[in-house]
Formats: structure tokens, C-alpha cells, sequence
């Protein structure tokens, strides 16, 4: 076993409660342990590599793959498309990390922590402190990636027929939903930055640089009215390893044209239900 997946192992990391997530507890224990944290113990392959099982939308499974592209930190795929394999996962939820040693680590931040403390082949390094657990709790809460919320900008992407001038209508009552939290955070990066952190870039900023971009692609103006958050974007956006992830490596707009919005920006099906209508559920 690698060093650095025996001390993440022994770490205890503290999750916090996701708003829309009502059955997360408020920490995790120690990684590993009982067969359903581990991918054996629900059935899953042992890849013997990094793999993050999630939805193939653009959601929660954005701010791990963004930790790992710029500490350079190899990091597969594993795209679920069965709702039963979802509710065998720990918490069942998704994104779910496993490890190389098959241990299951599920909720976004317990994600993000774990990759920010794995060694970087490139040198980088992230901040993981108080703070930016702070700024995804904003993102996360808030600004939310929320399942369950027809306004929440994660719904807007990736369940909403674009072409339907209803779905389209929604997003207004989102961005003013979202404008004092963005004024917010504007008034905490203050003149400085271009991080929360200041020149150094967290795990909580990438998370949160995550969210901001789901607003900028349902309304590409979203920010214009805080300044320092388009700067903030920009500066993650140009971090290395960033862009090529942003370019090629994540979800694309468009290309899930199946499930019950077809013509969504991005849309994940589940298969028919009883009655023979097409489900769709989304991360």
C-alpha cells in the first residue's frame, strides 16, 4: 500500500451536512473499516486505481476531478447509469471515491480533502484549512447543487429542456435567488485574492469555482455584477492542468440527449417506470 493511502486511512475527516443531503451525518469516520466502505463489499471491481463513481452530468463530481487535474493526480471515471448501484454506495449518494486499496469515500469535501493531501507529480500543492471548507459549505448550501431544487442552477443544466421557453424562464428567479450569496462572497475576496485564501489556491475554491461555472453556462452574464468572483473564476480557469480538464475532460453541454428531457443541456435516464414513462434522476 501506498504511504499516502495509509495515512488517509487513519485520518479522520470531517464532512459537513450538504442541506439537500438530509441522511448525511456530520463526520465520517476513519476511512475504511466495515465491507460497505470498501468496493468489494457492494460489489464493485477493484480497479487498483483513483475512480470517482458518478453520474455523467456536470454536478458534484466536478470539484474532485478539478482538485485532481491540477495536482496532477490521476483520476478515472466510472459513470453510473443504474439508480440500484447509486443506493448500494456508502450514504447512498454520489460521487463516491475508491482508493487504490478499493476504500470508499464518499460526499464532495471528504473527496476533495482526501485528493488535496495525496502527493502532486506536478509540485502543486492546496490549501485545506477551516476557511475553504467554508467557501464549499457556500456552494454546496446556498449557491446548492440540490437534487431535489427546480431553481437550484445544477437543475437548470442538467434536467431543464433549453428549447422550452418555461425551463428558460427559470432562470432568473436563480440568479436573484443567488444574488445576495454571490454578493457575499464578493465582499469577502475584499481587494484581495485572487483566491480566498489570498495567491494560493484551496481545494474549497476549485469546489466552489465548480458551482460558479454552472451559473456562467446557463446565463453566461451571472457575474457581471461581481467583479471580483469573474476574477476569481478566471484565475482557477487558468491554473494549470485546469483548462485542458475544462476543454476536454469533463461532461459536455448537450451530449446526454437521452432521458426525459432530451433536449436538456445535459440529461442522465434511468430507464421507464411503471407505468412506462422515462425516469430521470440527476447528481
Amino acid at each position: 500500500m501506498r504511504p499516502e493511502l495509509q495515512s488517509l486511512k487513519e485520518l479522520l475527516i470531517v464532512s459537513r451536512c450538504d442541506a439537500a443531503n438530509s441522511h448525511a451525518p456530520a463526520t465520517i469516520a476513519a476511512i475504511g473499516g466495515s465491507a460497505s466502505n470498501t468496493g468489494k463489499g457492494i460489489g464493485l471491481p477493484s480497479t487498483g486505481k483513483l475512480t470517482l463513481h458518478n453520474f455523467n452530468v456536470r454536478a458534484r463530481g466536478e470539484p474532485p476531478h478539478l482538485c485532481a487535474a491540477y495536482l496532477g493526480v490521476p483520476l478515472a471515471d466510472n459513470f453510473i447509469s443504474d439508480y440500484g448501484v447509486v443506493m448500494k454506495m456508502p450514504r447512498g449518494v454520489v460521487p463516491v471515491l475508491q482508493l487504490e486499496d478499493d476504500t470508499l469515500v464518499p460526499e464532495t469535501d471528504a473527496i476533495c480533502k482526501a485528493i488535496a493531501r495525496m502527493p502532486s507529480p506536478l509540485g502543486h500543492s492546496l490549501i485545506d484549512d477551516e476557511r475553504q471548507q467554508q467557501i464549499h459549505d457556500v456552494g454546496n448550501g446556498p449557491l446548492s447543487w440540490s437534487r431535489m431544487d427546480a431553481m437550484s442552477a445544477a437543475h437548470l443544466v442538467n434536467m431543464v429542456p433549453w428549447d422550452d421557453p418555461g425551463g428558460r424562464g427559470s432562470v432568473p428567479l436563480c440568479l436573484e435567488r443567488a444574488a445576495p450569496h454571490l454578493a457575499g462572497l464578493e465582499a469577502q475576496l475584499g481587494g484581495g485574492g485572487p483566491f480566498f485564501s489570498g495567491a494560493a489556491v484551496g481545494w474549497g475554491d476549485l469546489s466552489l469555482f465548480a458551482v460558479l461555472d454552472v451559473y456562467t453556462s446557463i446565463a453566461p452574464a451571472a457575474l457581471d455584477a461581481t467583479p471580483g468572483l469573474k476574477r476569481f473564476c478566471a484565475a482557477c480557469a487558468a491554473l494549470p492542468g485546469i483548462a485542458p480538464y475544462l476543454a476536454t475532460g469533463r461532461p459536455k453541454l448537450g451530449t446526454r440527449g437521452f432521458g426525459r428531457h432530451p433536449k436538456s443541456l445535459m440529461a442522465v435516464g434511468f430507464g421507464a417506470d411503471d407505468n412506462g414513462n422515462q425516469d430521470t434522476m440527476w447528481a
